[in-house]
């Protein structure tokens, strides 16, 4: 281990000491606050890594919150919740119900906005959830004017982060943040869409998206012994589980390989020509010859 890694552990050890100690003598939130934004910087970006396994959690929660105090927040709020729910179903997550999430809330007494990872992680066990994707509303604001095909607009722009809680541990397993950005009519809620939009299609899908490939092009696609298409052919896949995969084509030799599918994948093929088998010889008929004989022999008596 290096230095710098002791170092890490060594700061983490006297922060998980240090912190809950201050907020039980204090009261004060602010340092639990501290505390989560620690263990954000202790976990990186994870959710551009293909070893990442979403499986533990794909039963799960969608909670949204706002660090913005006004009703245009919820409103921004509720557009990018149901962003993610479109979008994480899609992906083969089963999500809780908003009303027994509201339920776990209310007996929490918790509300929507400044929410801790172990406020949130309590949520998610009342929920009855492995995990919990939390959506928050980082930051709102409009710009200065410009000039617009001849019109003076401001530009909006909206920050969104979002995180995958693991609700055992209270810990992120990764984060993403991402910046929308409008102007004119409705631009909060554009900017915010734009942004809730990029983030929900990047959560590691339990249904994997492949693309088949073979050459030469033409051959059928066969998924545990299911034709599912013809090279070069793209197919989203129902699970993450291991799969066997058959191309075929006349004339080539069946690839045939089992694979452990990720979103994204590039399968290829490069078949090759099958053997050409000789064709066997005919035997002569012996027994027609030499019936066939006699007949010709009386005809030419005759």
């Amino acid at each position: 281990m290096n230095s710098r890694s002791r170092n890490t552990r060594r700061l983490s050890l006297a922060c998980a000491i240090a912190i809950p100690l201050l907020s039980a003598t204090t009261g004060c939130a602010f340092m639990t606050e501290i505390w989560d934004d620690f263990n954000r910087m202790r976990h990186p970006n994870q959710i551009a890594e293909s070893s990442f396994d979403p499986r533990p959690y794909a039963s799960t929660a969608v909670v949204t919150q706002s660090a913005l105090p006004d009703d245009q927040a919820r409103a921004m709020q509720s557009l990018a919740e149901g962003i993610f729910n479109e979008e994480l179903k899609k992906h083969g997550y089963t999500l809780t119900t908003r009303s027994d999430l509201d339920k776990a809330f209310e007996e929490q007494n918790l509300s929507r906005s400044g929410l801790t990872q172990g406020q949130i992680a309590q949520v998610g066990q009342i929920a009855s959830v492995p995990g919990v994707i939390i959506v928050t509303i980082v930051d709102a604001s409009v710009g200065e004017s410009r000039s617009i095909n001849g019109k003076t607009e401001s530009q909006t722009r909206v920050t969104v982060r979002s995180e995958l809680l693991d609700v055992e541990t209270a810990e992120i397993m990764w984060t993403q943040t991402k910046e929308g950005t409008s102007s004119g009519r409705d631009s909060f809620g554009r900017a915010t869409s734009e942004a809730a939009e990029w983030l929900a299609k990047r959560v590691p899908t339990l249904r994997p998206t492949v693309h088949f490939r073979s050459d030469p092009r033409g051959a059928k696609v066969h998924i545990n012994g299911e034709l599912v298409g013809t090279t070069p052919h793209m197919f989203r896949l129902d699970s993450l589980e291991d799969v066997e995969v058959t191309i075929s084509r006349p004339g080539y030799q069946p690839f045939v390989e089992t694979i452990t599918p990720t979103d994204g994948m590039k399968f290829e093929a490069d078949l090759k020509v099958a053997a050409v088998q000789p064709t066997p010889a005919v035997a002569p008929d012996t027994d027609s010859e030499s019936t066939a004989q006699p007949v010709a022999e009386a005809s030419a008596s005759q």
